[in-house]
């Protein structure tokens, strides 16, 4: 059984707060406070909300650079689909389909590290578009 916060990654206290999800809504989430108990059900519905927008968006992109990658396309713009996927990624950091997977650092800390990998795609995409001709 987890002993620490889904969201924050604080341990549990003697009386954790659940969040039910799930279709069926069967899964338990533990939260350590109030605050992020509501804090989470926020993020769960913040998720629900965007995650099909920014797969597709994702998704779009990823074929935009295979294109690119696929006809050897030497413009100066053939980076900017890589800089919309960094964006998406800060803007958008719902990368993970199973609430499980935010277990192991929370899911503030989890956010953080996909907005910082978002970052740097974002910073790897205008270096090479900026210094690669």
């Amino acid at each position: 059984m987890r002993t620490t916060c889904i969201y924050c990654g604080k341990p549990l206290g003697k009386k954790p707060q659940i969040v039910l999800v799930g279709k069926d809504r069967k899964e338990k989430l533990l939260c350590c406070s109030v605050q992020c108990y509501n804090d989470t059900k926020r993020f769960i519905e913040w998720d629900r909300r965007y995650r099909l927008i920014s797969y597709i968006v994702i998704a779009v992109c990823v074929g935009m650079n295979l294109f690119v990658i696929g006809n050897e396309v030497d413009r100066w713009w053939k980076y900017i689909p890589t800089v919309i996927i960094g964006i998406c990624l800060s803007v958008w950091p719902l990368v993970f389909t199973h609430y499980h997977t935010y277990e192991r650092y929370g899911i503030t800390r989890t956010l953080k590290y996909v907005r910082l990998a978002g970052y740097v795609i974002i910073a790897a995409g205008i270096i090479f578009t900026v210094f690669g001709q």
